[in-house]
């Protein structure tokens, strides 16, 4: 590893690393940044090939990982949302030391579809999106923003904000095929790191990409907590901030 990730520090008390999604960067935050900078020293972190770190390469879970943890103290809360929670559950298992809880958010173990593992997406919707990045970078972008709020209710101003933001910034597009690479082959169905690590996992009931039916099975593991957001799709901290913050700050008071 030869690149340095920037970190931006702000806010007061315990250290907590945030990680956004595949396509985004940490202007996704914005509708609870104030809040936890508020509570907490917050590490705002872009992935690697993402906003501000576009020129480092995303790689494999692996190296990106170890660049992130890189950068934070030991004892470190994180807070991570969908591809962003397969990072945080690759440090905690990479360097458990540096982990004090986790909060995982519209995150999954394994985000596809197994034999022995159907509460996850077909394969199939990963294989889309890699094929369709070669044909239109921009339309496959916008189309996974409006993925994510299909269903929920208020949240077309937002989304408009979102897709200017992601377009006037966009990642790399290695980047977004090395994410896909991450979400199709990451699997921490059989890791032992929950069972160390205090794990709380938010989840919207509207979902259409990390499926509520896995909250039972989540709910079954040792040193686990769900939270359930009723009208919440993949993104409940900007459609539902107050109900969000509230299972983030109970999570992380345990």
């Amino acid at each position: 590893m030869t690149s340095k990730i920037r970190v931006i520090k702000k806010g007061t008390g315990q250290a907590l690393l945030v990680l956004h999604g595949w396509g985004m960067n940490q202007s996704v935050w914005s509708s609870v940044a104030a809040s936890l900078e508020e509570n907490f020293t917050v590490y705002w972190v872009d992935l690697a090939g993402h906003g501000m770190n576009r020129d480092i390469a995303l790689v494999d879970i692996e190296t990106s990982s170890a660049l992130i943890a890189a950068e934070i103290p030991k004892q470190t809360l994180i807070l991570a949302w969908s591809l962003g929670g397969l990072i945080a559950q690759q440090i905690a298992s990479q360097f458990p030391e540096k982990v004090s809880r986790l909060c995982l958010v519209a995150s999954s173990p394994c985000f596809v579809q197994k034999s022995d593992w159907l509460t996850a997406m077909p394969s199939s919707v990963l294989e889309n999106f890699m094929e369709n990045l070669c044909n239109d970078f921009s339309a496959t972008l916008k189309q996974f923003l409006v993925l994510q709020f299909l269903g929920v209710r208020g949240v077309q101003l937002q989304l408009k904000q979102l897709q200017a933001e992601l377009l006037a910034n966009p990642p790399t597009e290695q980047a977004l095929i090395d994410g896909l690479a991450i979400l199709q082959s990451a699997d921490f169905r059989y890791s032992n790191i929950h069972a160390e690590i205090p794990t709380h996992w938010i989840l919207g009931k509207l979902d259409r990409l990390v499926p509520i039916a896995l909250a039972p099975v989540l709910e079954q593991q040792e040193n686990t907590s769900v939270t359930q957001i009723a009208k919440a799709g993949h993104a409940p901290f900007i459609s539902h901030p107050k109900e969000f913050l509230k299972a983030v700050f109970e999570a992380f008071q345990k």
